[in-house]
């Protein structure tokens, strides 16, 4: 993780549990902290694990009221690990963590692209 960030030195990362978070330095996005009623996932592919979760209600009003737009969920494509999540009031980030965690898959990294950094984009990996 240390040769990523320094790579990109405008990015830094940190373990939570199982689960290594990569994210802009000094430039805490508020909608990785918006906080989500409640998870239901149930044997589900990872890729459409991670879209329920980036498209639901409330991220979709997080993301409108911030100016943001949806962008790509990258690293899934070719992934056929099914993840079961069940919570109550947790944010984007735990909702991440908790689904890289029963994914198996090792990193995740939350950026925002496009000419006007306005475009969110979600990438996951297995390190390997």
């Amino acid at each position: 993780m240390n040769a990523i960030v320094r790579a990109k030195p405008n990015y830094t990362w940190r373990r939570n549990g199982n689960t290594i978070e990569i994210y802009p330095v000094g430039r805490a996005n508020s909608l990785l902290e918006t906080r989500i009623d409640a998870v239901r996932i149930s044997n589900t592919k990872l890729k459409e694990a991670l879209q329920r979760l980036f498209y639901s209600n409330e991220i979709n009003t997080a993301i409108a009221n911030s100016g943001l737009r949806h962008g790509p969920i990258r690293g899934v494509e070719d992934q056929d690990q099914r993840v079961s999540v069940s919570a109550d009031d947790i944010t984007l980030r735990q909702g991440l963590n908790q689904i890289a965690e029963t994914s198996g898959v090792r990193f995740w990294a939350f950026e925002l692209i496009g000419p006007n950094h306005d475009i969110v984009s979600l990438n996951f990996g297995t390190g390997q």
